[in-house]
């Protein structure tokens, strides 16, 4: 091999080391930080969520049932995406995902019965989940250009946005794509913003500032209709924009 070659191969590895340890001490220091800090209310709220109605501080019946619903609609969405060879949401054997605020993780599930590598990430994962880790939407804990993909539907809990934006084209490969299923209904109690209208064009802007190229707007009616989550009554806009 030339030397030039030789130097450019070893500059790039170096480089790659460096990024790999900058990150590395970067969340490294980011958890000691928070393991000494107490919780924030941001935190502690969005956490709430998996013990939603519960009395004593556990999983919710109703959040299992409503897990158990997500593993259905993803399932059966993405079944069909992958029979009627849609080439560009193709999540399969072979690919990996990442899917950002998974609760007790029934999108991980779903994906993984469809053959892709799929981890879940969230601020309460609750105990001995297999299929989510904690995990901070603003400041995902995976290297840079690890996934093909990934998924969230809880964008209107994520504050703030637009870090979550950049964080998500950082963790993606290159040509790796995000899907967020944006639901339409109004805001509730752990909804940081509103979805709808003015707000979904504000988010439209925000994912073409990040970088990241809108390749496709889907809109799913609510109500009576076929839907790709249980719980969005009010419709479900899917974008798809890739790094």
């Amino acid at each position: 091999m030339p030397v030039t070659l030789v130097l450019l191969s070893v500059l790039a590895t170096s480089w790659a080391e460096a990024r790999a340890t900058d990150l590395f001490g970067e969340l490294t220091r980011d958890v000691q930080t928070r393991s000494l800090a107490a919780m924030s209310a941001y935190e502690r709220q969005q956490g709430l969520k998996v013990m939603l109605g519960s009395r004593n501080a556990s999983i919710s019946p109703m959040m299992i049932r409503r897990d158990a619903s997500v593993e259905k609609y993803i399932f059966r969405d993405f079944s069909r995406r992958l029979g009627s060879s849609d080439a560009l949401v193709s999540v399969g054997p072979t690919k990996s995902i990442l899917c950002v605020g998974a609760r007790l993780g029934g999108e991980v599930r779903a994906f993984t019965r469809l053959g892709a590598l799929a981890v879940g990430i969230d601020f309460n994962p609750g105990v001995r989940n297999p299929w989510a880790l904690w995990g901070d939407a603003t400041r995902i804990q995976f290297a840079d250009n690890s996934f093909d993909y990934l998924y969230s539907n809880i964008i209107d809990h994520i504050e703030p946005r637009p870090k979550f934006f950049a964080e998500a084209r950082r963790v993606l490969k290159v040509g790796g794509k995000l899907l967020a299923y944006v639901d339409q209904n109004e805001p509730d109690a752990f909804s940081i913003h509103d979805n709808r209208g003015a707000g979904l064009i504000k988010m439209r802007d925000e994912i073409k500032a990040s970088g990241l190229s809108l390749e496709r707007e889907e809109k799913w009616g609510g109500g009576g209709k076929v839907r790709p989550l249980p719980q969005n009554w009010g419709g479900t806009v899917v974008f798809v924009a890739r790094k």
